[in-house]
């Protein structure tokens, strides 16, 4: 009878002992999910800014070229507007 107690007593020191053991893993696991979730949400959060980033570069590009081709065709007009003026102080020389 004793020897039944004791087998007892021990399977179920045993169980807690497990049992512990286990709720340990699953802290470290709910604390491992929260982390992953966590960096997660800051790699995602760094993706939003490096495309609000190339968004910005991609507006100032168009601006940028928009912008040179103004610039060409003043540089064009004013060559040709000097280039009519040459020809006509030729003439008049």
């Amino acid at each position: 009878m004793l020897l039944s107690r004791l087998l007892v007593q021990g399977s179920m020191e045993g169980f807690a002992v497990v049992a512990s053991e286990i709720q340990k893993i699953s802290q470290s696991s709910t604390d491992s999910a929260e982390s992953i979730s966590n960096q997660l949400e800051s790699i995602k959060q760094s993706i939003d800014q490096v495309n609000e980033s190339a968004n910005q570069i991609a507006t100032f590009t168009q601006q940028f070229s928009v912008s040179m081709h103004e610039l060409t065709d003043a540089y064009n007009g004013i060559n040709s507007a000097a280039e009519k003026l040459m020809h006509i102080s030729e003439v008049k020389a």
